[in-house]
């Protein structure tokens, strides 16, 4: 099938120049206006650094990354819990220890993961794997306050957070990873060159896929049931609207009043979902010509399933999903 590589105009040049910075919490770009750019992720000298070298990162995406670039040569880790959501957990006193005293830590940009405004780690072991692109952070057009699963409420502002979702932006995220460890261990930087070939070429094959895929629904009306698809949604050009509700919810009338207003001028087909949603729900979107999808983010490992593994669970969903809708009357 020819690659379509086409969705979007504001795709970068692999060989960007690495900054690291301090992230801010839950969307917010505070600490990445104040701490400014530091062009060298780590001063220490390679022949210090004790192999394999401790990498902690603040979600799943990039503990995948990095181990994929690294190898052996790393002790690739993110210390939350798996049913936690990193962009909003908190890391325990000894959690944070592990943090300060990583050779590296890796951020992933947007204002992602709250906790890192209330401990201090060494700024020179960290790296913004989003930095490069970070004219490209979708801004949150509204701030809603909600609650769901064990991470108590929180707020919708700031940054959209989910970079990875884009592929072409996980591997603007995997090139900030392949030149710091580079950097940091020269002798191995061959190594790393070839596992983070191989790992793109995984990467642009998923996005050549999706987009094939997804090209006849380019500005056709989507729904989102959290907002978490902005950069899936605009790398892909779908017309993407979101709603607040979380899998296994019921709604109540005041929700499904929200909804139809929405289809009013939205006639969605599909529905993503981070997870199954309730009978009910389910329903009720098929009652109203809708077909809910789900479509994991990935923040943390799921069934053991690797990001890429994630992924293409994610694209068979939406393929089949839409051949069917094709194929119904």
């Amino acid at each position: 099938m020819k690659s379509k590589n086409t969705f979007s105009p504001y795709l970068h040049s692999l060989g960007v120049l690495v900054t690291a910075t301090l992230l801010a919490g839950c969307g917010s770009d505070k600490n990445e206006n104040s701490a400014g750019n530091i062009s060298e992720t780590s001063s220490t000298p390679s022949q210090s650094l004790e192999l394999p070298i401790k990498i902690l990162t603040v979600n799943y995406p990039l503990e995948f990354f990095a181990s994929r670039i690294a190898g052996e040569l790393a002790d690739v880790s993110y210390p939350g819990t798996a049913n936690s959501d990193p962009a909003y957990w908190t890391p325990s006193t000894e959690d944070a220890q592990q943090y300060q005293q990583a050779d590296l830590v890796l951020l992933n940009g947007a204002g992602y993961a709250q906790w890192l405004d209330k401990f201090s780690l060494p700024r020179k072991n960290q790296l913004n794997t989003g930095a490069a692109f970070r004219e490209q952070w979708i801004q949150e057009t509204e701030s809603v306050t909600h609650s769901h699963g064990p991470d108590g409420e929180h707020t919708h502002t700031g940054f959209a957070t989910t970079l990875w979702l884009d592929p072409m932006q996980a591997i603007q995220q995997a090139g900030a990873i392949r030149s710091t460890l580079s950097r940091m261990l020269p002798e191995s930087s061959r190594t790393f060159d070839q596992n983070h070939r191989e790992l793109i070429e995984e990467l642009n094959h998923l996005d050549s896929e999706l987009g094939n895929l997804l090209a006849e629904q380019i500005n056709e009306p989507w729904l989102a049931s959290h907002p978490v698809y902005q950069y899936f949604g605009r790398r892909y050009e779908l017309n993407l609207r979101s709603v607040h509700w979380e899998p296994g919810q019921e709604l109540g009338s005041s929700d499904w009043e929200e909804l139809d207003q929405i289809l009013e001028e939205h006639p969605a087909k599909w529905m993503l979902w981070e997870g199954e949603p309730a009978e009910t729900v389910a329903s009720g979107l098929k009652d109203r010509g809708i077909t809910p999808v789900v479509f994991e983010i990935i923040s943390t490992q799921s069934d053991g399933k690797d990001y890429l593994e994630s992924m293409w669970e994610n694209f068979n969903r939406l393929q089949t999903s839409i051949n069917k809708n094709k194929k119904s009357p």
